[in-house]
């Protein structure tokens, strides 16, 4: 009930500001935008469903595209980390972060380590290990309990650059956090790691 009340919220916000200035207020509006779409809590979430509210208070919506506002130096830096750790173009990348602001949603680091492992046997991938400067000991604890060795990237880019390094990758899975986002943002596939916050 909390998760629908924070995307009710958030969406309230979003088609508020969409409306004309003189309706902005009318939170009446905003809400009945929100029926007239026949949205409810199984679906707040859906992006289907948040196209249909925008078209129900008259904003044309042709679909989501992210930009993330990568730059060549972006991608010339992710080429570059991915080179001296003699990643390969065609190689499986598969990007795990195990981070998270809160403890609780973090999946634990020796079930991350299996992971990383089954991915390098069974499909042969390559396993990134990402994160910021704040996820380094957690990303070393997974790495020293592999079999395989990942390549450890984390704290080794800044937002963007991480965004182009994962657009060179196959796959992310991800604890909820920005990472994930990211991953959907620049078009990989991404599996989301969701605990019971």
């Amino acid at each position: 009930a909390l998760a629908f009340a924070g995307a009710a919220v958030a969406y309230v916000v979003v088609v508020r500001d969409l409306l004309p200035k003189a309706d902005r207020f009318n939170y009446v509006k905003v809400f009945d935008a929100i029926k007239i779409a026949g949205v409810t809590a199984q679906d707040i979430q859906s992006k289907s469903q948040i196209l249909k509210m925008l078209e129900a208070v008259g904003v044309p919506a042709d679909g989501f595209r992210y930009d993330v506002g990568l730059l060549p130096e972006d991608h010339q830096a992710a080429q570059a980390l991915l080179k001296e750790f003699g990643a390969a173009v065609g190689d499986r990348l598969v990007a795990l972060h195990p981070g998270a602001n809160w403890r609780l949603k973090r999946w634990p680091a020796d079930r991350f380590a299996q992971l990383g492992d089954g991915l390098q046997q069974q499909y042969q991938a390559k396993v990134l290990l990402i994160g910021g400067p704040e996820d380094l000991p957690l990303a070393h604890r997974i790495a020293q309990r592999m079999k395989g060795r990942p390549i450890v990237a984390t704290g080794k880019t800044s937002f963007r650059q991480l965004g182009a390094l994962l657009a060179r990758t196959r796959l992310l899975i991800s604890n909820d956090s920005g990472p994930l986002h990211l991953g959907m943002a620049v078009g990989i596939p991404t599996i989301g790691l969701f605990g019971p916050t």
